[in-house]
């Protein structure tokens, strides 16, 4: 029992936090994440029966040390290993070790404990593994932060520590141990026929399975999940603890229940206690929601861990048990199969997805259990309608079978009735189609009902009477509570998306009249969005927008110089550069309206011309209104003077843009104007009078 907890605590001060490593410092992409992780389970899955085998035929003493000492070296190697071939080898390592340790460790513990108290006995020894589960993520969690994947050193230390106590308590107990082994040794060839031929056993194996390839979700696709879901995996720690805390509480309550049950009956309620936990994970988005999902999961594991391991002890032929636990372990082919079903699955769909397909996984546990007791059952001389009835008895079913008879009609009607409301507020709240961004304002202290009325004018949903039912109901499970503020929805979001975008709140930034593209970029730098991904966006991203299609064809340092319209912005938080760059584009082309085009283009100009002359109008002296600067600067081009504007980075470095030099306009706006320029720049406009680009200075 010591062994058990010291080890786990060393294990998982390193191996839960494994995924997290390979994912922030490596380049391997979440399959290859979950194949690792996943070749403990393959190690462990084909060690196992040759090391129960081994235990029987060689004694439970050789095994356990040659275990164990191969255990240090593989944690020390850990270290040093730095490549994806290495990586998987040394966890396919680790799961051999695993599996001639445990099942020969399991097998042991039966030879010395009477039958009547192995269920204590496993369940002790499953409490013990979770102090370890305990005591071992909050160091790892400290440790990992202070010295990353040198948490592998303290493991190897600590294996190596435990390997010198077990070989000195093993030695003091030489002959106890000596005295429960078989006195028959039985030949590999007729192991290979009894476990072949028990159907009971391939049942329990293939349940096994298939709880471990949903169980071991928890160690690799539970903290990237709670990154993407959360925005962190700093509620991984306390996940883990809360796993084991409830073990160590109630894992005796639970041995002291079951013993009086049927090993179905226990299997049964514990299959669907954990399929219930998984589908709170699908469901996720909020810390509340993840840790109740992690009560039951580990309520329904305390059931299930000890309870298998008994049957497997009932069905073990005395001369064979290590064989029996041995082959049983051939389960953890789960821990191979799941982080690499779980790591595509994550890769091709969504997490909650991934989840909802684990819940669907865990509930046929129960058929495979239902069918291997069968066979037992069978052998053992007990009928199936016995057995049957005492599940449903231990399981308090049958008063509940009996009233749900009796209101079959009413059930149907309900069932009818809330399919039918499910399906028409499903189909009020589905986000018609759209095609541009949206702007979605929440004043404070507005209601659930003014909200829904401003989402459907919006066009995001198609009718807001169920939506004020569906907020609440996002508020209770998922802790979304919408914030006041202005938002940009984009075409592409539906409900959900903007949901979680309101819950996030908003900032605000004002952009003067005559700021140029490199100011907005620090000013929003200074809010949270990065700079250089702003100005990627100004340069790169297209936009659909009918009044840049006009802009002349030729090089400037930005694009859309002269279009960001200056004035007060309110974002959501997480916002993204295009929907930034999107957005003030909208307010330049609500303000050029078809007139003023149509204006422009009467008398000869362009609208990029009409931009660069409000933006040389916002470099004006103090004392100048824009009205005059307007007026002078179409004078001075009309007479073929140079314009002599100030000019700030980067067009003061630029050649073409010098107006001290270079007669005519320059190449493009060199700030970006506000609504007072604009219009002074239009009522000063000449007729039939096209300004001339800038041209080499003349004589």
């Amino acid at each position: 029992m010591f062994g058990t907890a010291f080890t786990r605590t060393a294990s998982f001060m390193s191996l839960p936090f494994l995924s997290i490593y390979l994912s922030q410092h490596t380049d391997l992409n979440p399959f290859e994440i979950g194949w690792v992780l996943g070749m403990s389970g393959l190690g462990a899955a084909f060690g196992g029966f040759a090391g129960g085998y081994l235990s029987d035929l060689f004694g439970r003493r050789m095994i356990l040390l040659l275990a164990a000492g191969t255990w240090t070296g593989v944690f020390f190697s850990f270290f040093f290993a730095d490549t994806f071939i290495q990586l998987s080898l040394l966890n396919l390592a680790n799961g051999m070790c695993r599996s001639f340790f445990e099942p020969t460790s399991q097998a042991l513990m039966a030879d010395l404990t009477p039958e009547s108290k192995r269920l204590k006995i496993f369940g002790y020894q499953y409490t013990a593994l979770n102090v370890g589960m305990v005591l071992g993520p909050l160091l790892g969690a400290y440790l990992f932060q202070a010295v990353g994947i040198r948490t592998f050193l303290f493991t190897g230390i600590a294996y190596a520590i435990y390997f010198l106590l077990l070989m000195q308590k093993l030695s003091r107990h030489r002959v106890r141990i000596q005295e429960v082994k078989p006195a028959e040794r039985v030949r590999f060839i007729n192991c290979i026929k009894v476990i072949r031929k028990d159907a009971a056993l391939g049942y329990f194996v293939l349940a096994e399975t298939l709880f471990f390839i949903v169980y071991s979700q928890i160690e690799t696709n539970l903290p990237i999940h709670l990154t993407d879901d959360l925005g962190n995996s700093a509620l991984y720690p306390i996940l883990l603890t809360i796993n084991a805390l409830v073990v160590i509480l109630l894992q005796s309550v639970a041995s002291g229940w079951a013993q009086h049950k049927n090993i179905l009956s226990s299997l049964s309620l514990g299959c669907l206690l954990f399929s219930t936990g998984f589908s709170a994970y699908a469901i996720g988005g909020s810390a509340p929601v993840y840790i109740s999902g992690m009560v039951l999961i580990t309520l329904g594991e305390i059931l299930i861990y000890p309870v298998s391991s008994l049957f497997i002890d009932r069905l073990a032929d005395e001369r064979l048990r290590g064989t029996y636990y041995g082959t049983y372990n051939f389960a953890q082919i789960g821990l191979f199969l799941g982080p690499t079903l779980g790591g595509w699955i994550l890769k091709t769909v969504d997490g909650s997805w991934m989840w909802w397909m684990m819940v669907f996984i865990s509930l046929h546990m129960i058929w495979f259990y239902a069918f291997g007791y069968r066979v037992y059952a069978k052998k053992s001389g007990f009928s199936i309608v016995a057995v049957i009835r005492r599940v449903l008895i231990d399981l308090h079913l049958i008063r509940l079978i009996k009233f749900s008879l009796k209101i079959v009609p009413l059930i149907s009607l309900l069932s009818l009735s809330s399919f039918l409301l499910f399906h028409n507020a499903d189909d009020s709240l589905r986000s018609p189609k759209r095609t541009d961004m949206v702007e979605v304002r929440i004043p404070e202290d507005a209601s659930l009902r003014q909200i829904a009325d401003e989402l459907e004018q919006k066009g995001i949903i198609r009718d807001g009477k169920w939506f004020p039912i569906y907020a609440i109901s996002n508020k209770t499970l998922k802790d979304l509570v919408i914030q006041p503020g202005v938002y940009q929805i984009s075409p592409k979001a539906d409900l959900e998306d903007v949901m979680k975008i309101m819950s996030r709140g908003t900032f605000t930034v004002e952009i003067p009249p005559g700021t140029t593209v490199h100011e907005i970029a620090n000013s929003l730098d200074y809010l949270g969005v990065e700079r250089d991904r702003f100005l990627k966006a100004v340069k790169a991203e297209s936009y659909d927008f009918s009044f840049l299609e006009e802009l002349p064809d030729q090089e400037r340092p930005y694009r859309l110089e002269g279009y960001l319209m200056p004035g007060q912005y309110e974002f959501r938080k997480g916002v993204t550069e295009k929907e930034i760059v999107t957005s003030m584009l909208m307010r330049f082309d609500r303000l050029a309206t078809k007139n003023i085009r149509s204006e422009l283009n009467q008398k000869g100009w362009t609208v990029d011309e009409w931009v660069t002359v409000a933006s040389l109008a916002e470099e004006r002296p103090q004392r100048q209104s824009p009205s005059d600067a307007a007026q002078e600067i179409y004078r001075r081009l009309q007479q073929g003077y140079v314009l002599e504007n100030a000019l700030s980075y980067p067009y003061s470095e630029i050649a073409a843009y010098n107006t001290h030099h270079r007669r005519g306009l320059p190449p493009g706006p060199i700030n970006n104007p506000g609504k007072i320029a604009l219009k002074a720049s239009l009522d000063q406009i000449p007729s039939n009078k096209a300004p001339e680009r800038q041209q080499p200075p003349g004589r």
